[in-house]
Order: C-alpha cells, then sequence, then structure tokens
C-alpha cells in the first residue's frame, strides 16, 4: 500500500451537470491505498474469507449508471456482484 498524502483540492465544474456545480474547495485527510487496483476475483476471495458485507448489500440497492439516458439511478439490488441489479437475472 502507499500513503496518500492530505491536501486540498478543487472539485466540482461550471460547465458539466448542475449536481457538479460549484467549484469548491475540498481538504482530504491522508489515507492508505493498495498499490494495484483489487480485481473481481480478489474481492470475490476477500469475501469468502471475511463475509464481509458491501453497503450495497447491506441496503440492498445502489446506484448503477444508465447508458441511454448518461445518468446515476438507484436501482433495486444492484452491487459488486450485479452492478445493473438483480432483476436482469432468470
Amino acid at each position: 500500500m502507499i500513503l496518500i498524502n492530505s491536501g486540498k483540492f478543487l472539485m466540482g465544474t461550471e460547465d458539466g451537470m448542475s449536481y457538479e456545480a460549484p467549484v469548491h474547495e475540498v481538504t482530504v485527510k491522508s489515507f492508505w491505498m493498495d498499490r494495484h487496483e483489487v480485481t473481481v476475483a480478489e474481492f470475490s476471495m476477500f469475501i469468502s474469507a471475511t463475509g464481509y458485507k458491501t453497503d450495497a448489500e447491506k441496503f440492498g440497492w445502489s446506484g448503477a449508471f444508465n447508458l441511454k439516458t448518461g445518468e446515476w439511478k438507484k436501482t433495486k439490488d444492484a452491487n459488486w456482484r450485479h452492478p445493473d441489479g438483480a432483476s436482469w437475472l432468470p
């Protein structure tokens, strides 16, 4: 893992979606991050070994991106196993 030092940055935009505005300063505390991305297979092994439940699994929903509208939508049963929700499952 690597340490990401605390700092400030400007978040938001005046040119994008209305919910992305306004541009404002954000302060982030130092935190640790994996040096390399975690694959779904690696995350699955972690879940199996620990029994960890993600927030989406606890809540029973998550945001799913709608390619047709270009917007995020609250989607029932969406989680890391079913990013578009479980409604598409047979």
